[in-house]
């Protein structure tokens, strides 16, 4: 994964950091763990990013930001992802599908604030010799991709995750014999056993835990309690619900791991919402999404802190850099409880446009915290892309403010054509700016 993440995108201006994002997408294709991911990749990554001009804290939280989404990327997601099937009684591939497209929206936003970044410093780029062939690379290790696919076949055919993740095994102790450069000594095999074991403690722990958790709390009548004080709290309104259970979410993130972070709010928390009208699998990855940003979030932030030890820098200033480049986890579970859509919740029309609108907003918001698209991005650019991006990450909340000011109930698509009007704005001011410095300067 790494070394094709590096023969494809290396090259590039900031290339190392991009393939920095890409490889630790594609680790997070089978490893649910955000630590796991930064010291597999940032290993290699870091040094290199260092080498083309990042700083140590930089290239740091560039590892950490991209690997934490290893807990949401599908197939496998994390040890939470599973217990989320069990709560919401749904088959794993559905809560694997729920969380596609915001993993890919967030993948997206890091990638863009990498390219902005580099192009801002105008960094250096490595030598395409210095890196891997792609084209040998994937004629050496490509047919391992293989057994991915046949996790994922196994789960769409309707067949357990356990029996899935054994056709896995099986697959890869025959793919990679197939190759002298991927064949596995008894001694490997082995110690990919033990490793798996090891692996399997916290989830096997999570689970059997979970129901003595919440039969607790529902004999004890506190869950009952917790959400109608999180109901008189926030007086009904549903954006106060969300904001306590965020904060929720990150203190109890600081002292537990997020699998048991999500089993306590599933337990306290995520009955409010659902009470609310919120879509149950928006309400269950709202609490997910805000039980993993404790590993970005300081004073706590152990991804940081383990990407601070490869890259030699202070593990608070690489907290506080990664939570910048994470900004769009904070956003996106706001989005999906407003817009379920990106949960694939509700009919294909709507997920098609609640996921280009999720893009687009994404890179609006990019646009307005960096201060760059295709040049470097002026004050009216940003403003037009920042007004934009909320439209389009909470039309409900217009529709509110428009409500409390006396104005007339608007439907949600005007808000959101509005949000994509004020984005072309944004673009076509910046565009033609752009055009216009570049006559001046050929003229001089």
């Amino acid at each position: 994964f790494i070394k094709m993440a590096f023969g494809a995108l290396g090259h590039l201006r900031g290339g190392p950091a991009k393939a920095a994002v890409v490889g630790s997408a594609a680790t997070g294709l089978i490893s649910g763990s955000s630590i796991a991911n930064v010291v597999t990749t940032g290993t290699f990554t870091i040094p290199l990013m260092k080498r083309v001009g990042f700083s140590s804290e930089k290239g740091g939280a560039v590892e950490v930001a991209s690997s934490v989404n290893g807990q949401i990327m599908p197939p496998v997601m994390g040890a939470a992802a599973f217990v989320i099937a069990e709560f919401m009684n749904v088959p794993y591939l559905t809560v694997a599908v729920a969380g596609l497209f915001p993993a890919v929206i967030y993948f997206f936003s890091i990638f863009v604030m990498v390219h902005f970044e580099a192009r801002k410093k105008n960094l250096t780029t490595v030598p395409r010799e210095e890196l891997p062939n792609l084209k040998e690379e994937i004629k050496k290790g490509g047919h391992l991709f293989i057994s991915i696919l046949i996790i994922v076949g196994i789960m769409v055919a309707g067949y357990t995750p356990m029996f899935a993740a054994f056709g896995g095994i099986i697959s890869i102790l025959v793919l990679s014999s197939l190759r002298p450069e991927t064949r596995m000594t008894p001694a490997q095999i082995f110690s990919a056993f033990e490793e798996g074991a090891r692996q399997a403690i916290p989830v096997s722990i999570a689970c059997a835990t979970a129901g003595i958790i919440i039969g607790c709390v529902f004999v004890s009548g506190v869950g009952t309690k917790f959400t109608n004080l999180i109901g008189e709290l926030s007086g009904g309104f549903l954006w106060v619900t969300l904001i306590l259970t965020m904060f929720a979410s990150l203190i109890l993130g600081m002292g537990l791991t997020t699998t048991a972070v999500y089993i306590t709010l599933a337990a306290l928390v995520i009955p409010a919402l659902e009470s609310m009208g919120v879509a149950p699998m928006a309400a269950h990855f709202f609490a997910f999404y805000f039980g993993l940003v404790s590993a970005i979030t300081p004073p706590v932030a152990l991804a940081s802190f383990a990407a601070a030890g490869i890259a030699g820098s202070n593990p608070m200033q690489t907290g506080f850099h990664s939570f910048r480049l994470g900004i769009a986890k904070y956003l996106l579970p706001f989005m999906f409880v407003y817009n379920p859509a990106l949960v694939f919740v509700g009919s294909w029309y709507e997920i098609i446009i609640a996921v280009a609108t999720g893009f687009a907003g994404i890179y609006a918001l990019t646009v307005t915290t960096e201060g760059w698209m295709l040049e470097k991005a002026g004050m009216a650019t940003r403003a037009f892309m920042a007004v934009a991006a909320f439209a389009m990450f909470f039309p409900q909340i217009v529709i509110t403010i428009s409500e409390w000011a006396g104005g007339s109930v608007i439907p949600r698509g005007p808000v959101t054509i509005v949000g994509w009007v004020l984005f072309a704005i944004g673009f076509i001011l910046h565009a033609t700016a752009v055009k216009r410095n570049k006559a001046k300067e050929a003229l001089a």
